[in-house]
């Protein structure tokens, strides 16, 4: 929070001046700005000297490398977040088809839910690991348990017009398979097409990283500072 000094200057807190330098430093990385360019950056915003600007931007700049880094999934990251991931959606579809079992009706909420249970599953089993393959498998296991849902309900749907018709119920079976899938090409809507939409958005989301390429990079001290004189006046 920034107050009023005596002689009229806005002057900032410790915190809200390293917020600030973060928040610059961040931005400038996402658009792939070199360090030289990033203290220039921080000179023009919080008028800090260029030694310590450029030096502030090393620092911080490395602390955040080493953080994406640490958040980077390996093969083994990857393959804990596909199996969190399938396990949201083999639970959220089993829940999907028995809702509308229950209620006769499909409730695009669910669908949304559903990106956010995977893309969490996967966040989680993955050991907190972001970024574009973690989205790319928060989002495919969210998109494989909405269907697994709809094949479901649509299984449950049929088995229990066979036992009021017919006496007996049905079986889950390659041609049911193919026969589902020709039905859902051909009832799928805008509203199925949103709440999908919004699923995948969820979970793309919930892992997505902080946007960073990691080879404009490289670390140079992880350590917070302030520089001797960098000035918290505005």
């Amino acid at each position: 929070m920034a107050n009023q000094s005596n002689d009229g200057k806005l002057v900032i807190t410790p915190e809200e001046f390293w917020k600030q330098i973060y928040a610059i430093v961040i931005g400038e990385m996402r658009n792939g700005a070199p360090v030289d360019e990033i203290a220039h950056k921080l000179m023009e915003e919080l008028g800090i000297e260029f030694q310590d600007a450029q030096e502030i931007a090393n620092r911080v700049s490395g602390e955040v490398v080493k953080l994406v880094a640490e958040q980077t999934p390996n093969k083994d990251d990857a393959i804990r977040g596909m199996v969190g991931g399938l396990l949201a959606a083999l639970f959220g579809g089993i829940v999907w088809g028995l809702l509308v079992l229950i209620l006769g009706l499909e409730l695009g909420i669910v669908a949304w839910l559903m990106g956010y249970l995977c893309g969490m599953a996967a966040l989680g089993f993955s050991g907190g690991k972001r970024g574009p393959l973690m989205q790319l498998i928060a989002v495919a296991t969210s998109l494989a348990g909405i269907m697994f849902g709809k094949y479901l309900s649509f299984f449950f749907v049929l088995n229990k017009l066979a036992k009021e018709q017919l006496g007996h119920g049905i079986s889950m079976s390659i041609m049911l398979t193919h026969k589902f899938f020709g039905y859902f090409v051909e009832s799928i809507d805008l509203f199925d097409a949103f709440w999908i939409l919004i699923a995948s958005y969820t979970a793309f989301r919930i892992t997505g990283g902080a946007g960073i390429d990691l080879s404009k990079y490289r670390i140079q001290g992880t350590k917070l500072w302030v520089p001797e004189g960098a000035s918290n006046e505005r």
